[in-house]
């Protein structure tokens, strides 16, 4: 999941000159205020990968006890 904060017209105009400490800690806080707005989706995201993980691993585990009961 990529976050990214809304770009404003300053943002573009800075793209060509060096960015300053003041334009790095806009850009740090203006990331971590959209990070916490989308806090919640980041959980269920990620609740939803951990289960698919978990199932997979299950899936692979009892395919490796077949295979292995198959050779013997």
């Amino acid at each position: 999941m990529t976050i990214i904060p809304q770009p404003k017209m300053i943002h573009y105009r800075n793209i060509l000159i060096n960015p300053d400490k003041k334009d790095y800690e806009e850009a740090i806080l203006s990331s971590y205020n959209c990070t916490l707005r989308r806090i919640s989706l980041i959980r269920a995201i990620y609740g939803v990968e951990r289960e698919f993980d978990r199932y997979y691993m299950r899936l692979k585990n009892s395919l490796r006890g077949t295979t292995a009961n198959l050779i013997s």
